[in-house]
């Protein structure tokens, strides 16, 4: 077997620097502005939660519009016959969603959590 020289130590040493910077990128979260992910049968679209705007989105029975403004999402218009996700609360925390499952549209809130816990159970 050889023996390892100086600068095979270099090599491994900057590789491991390298994984662990990756890492800490990669795994310590989202930052910045919550972002609100949408999805549907004609698309994927991220959007800032900050930013006033309105959003059509093209499903199988038609178009469904979620509008973003003031930090909060709501789904405004859609062809579905219950309208539940019409009905359904504005979404304004990270992690809350909303469907309209007819129309196969789905709308969340992503970014980092605060590590709060919100229930227990046993």
């Amino acid at each position: 077997m050889r023996r390892l020289r100086i600068l095979d130590y270099f090599a491994i040493i900057i590789a491991l620097m390298a994984i662990g910077a990756f890492s800490v990128f990669a795994y310590s979260g989202r930052s910045g502005t919550p972002m609100v992910d949408i999805q549907g049968a004609s698309g994927h679209w991220i959007y800032p939660i900050d930013v006033n705007r309105t959003v059509e989105v093209a499903g199988p029975l038609g178009e469904t519009i979620i509008s973003i403004h003031d930090s909060r999402v709501l789904f405004v218009e859609s062809p579905c016959p219950d309208k539940l996700c019409i009905r359904a609360p504005a979404l304004t925390k990270i992690g809350e969603w909303n469907a309209c499952l007819p129309n196969r549209v789905f709308a969340r809130i992503e970014g980092k959590h605060d590590q709060k816990i919100d229930a227990v159970s046993f």
